[in-house]
């Protein structure tokens, strides 16, 4: 059994912990502190500017306003229902509430190694990217969709540390390694579900840390059953309305030291209630 924090409505849920944390170290921090937020600006500067024009017919752009910040996605025109990449080209709801919280709680991602899986199109590993100094590795198992990704980043000169291929059902390949894996709303299958909670045990089992979101699709009670079973305890998932900031899961400026899972379920219309 890993130790690991759940965080929860507005205070630490559970917390099991084999030895006590030390606390970060705060020299450098105001530095650190004021170069990402530079960058963060800087980067929010050339989204603004960045040219909006369509390269190839088969990609259709849409602008997306994520906390007043401008996202460029690029999507599919020829979506291929017989191969799934109907479901992996488009964008979801639960993706545009996901990508809010995940603006919001910037500054606890940057310098840090950040894979997200299922990407789709990619919202999410974008605003990380425009947001954040993180070094984020979108991973998808289709490969139209890490094409749309790679097309979306350059056009906004948003840098990407990789796009690549990986399939989270593959038992016989190991999560890539990072300090942060996030899931948005991947749950379409039982199967699905199953080897999410998975890849969420080896994450935490590594010392990672784990935000999985979720729309409340039925395949969740899969994901939900097999986590409590391979993390030896229930973790429970919180309505994104009530879910703290990550400042109630960190142990210093920007540092989440002890091993995190955060379980978001996202409505409709959620955005974080945090602004």
């Amino acid at each position: 059994m890993c130790d690991y924090l759940c965080v929860g409505r507005h205070r630490r849920v559970l917390t099991i912990a084999s030895s006590s944390a030390r606390p970060a170290p705060t020299a450098g921090l105001r530095c650190e502190f004021q170069w990402a937020t530079l960058t963060r600006a800087l980067r929010r500067a050339v989204l603004a500017c960045a040219p909006r024009s369509a390269e190839s017919t088969d990609v259709r752009e849409r602008s997306i306003d994520v906390l007043r910040l401008r996202i460029l996605l690029c999507e599919s025109v020829a979506d291929d229902k017989s191969t799934g990449s109907a479901i992996a080209t488009r964008l979801w709801r639960c993706a545009l509430g996901t990508a809010s919280w995940l603006a919001q709680q910037a500054q606890f991602f940057d310098g840090k190694l950040v894979l997200e899986v299922g990407a789709g199109t990619g919202l999410c590993s974008l605003v990380l990217a425009a947001t954040s100094t993180a070094r984020v590795v979108s991973s998808d198992i289709d490969e139209v969709a890490l094409s749309l990704v790679r097309t979306a980043a350059e056009r906004q000169s948003l840098i990407l540390e990789e796009v690549i291929h990986f399939d989270l059902q593959d038992e016989g390949s190991l999560l890539p390694e990072a300090a942060w894996m996030v899931a948005c709303d991947v749950m379409y299958t039982p199967e699905l579900a199953a080897a999410l909670a998975r890849r969420c045990a080896e994450q935490l089992k590594r010392g990672g840390h784990v935000l999985v979101t979720d729309p409340d699709r039925k395949p969740r009670a899969v994901f939900q059953a097999t986590l409590d079973e391979l993390l030896g305890m229930h973790t429970p998932f919180v309505r994104m309305q009530d879910a703290a900031p990550l400042q109630a899961a960190a142990l210093g400026p920007g540092r989440v030291v002890t091993p995190t899972i955060i379980l978001l379920l996202v409505d409709e219309h959620c955005r974080p209630p945090f602004f």
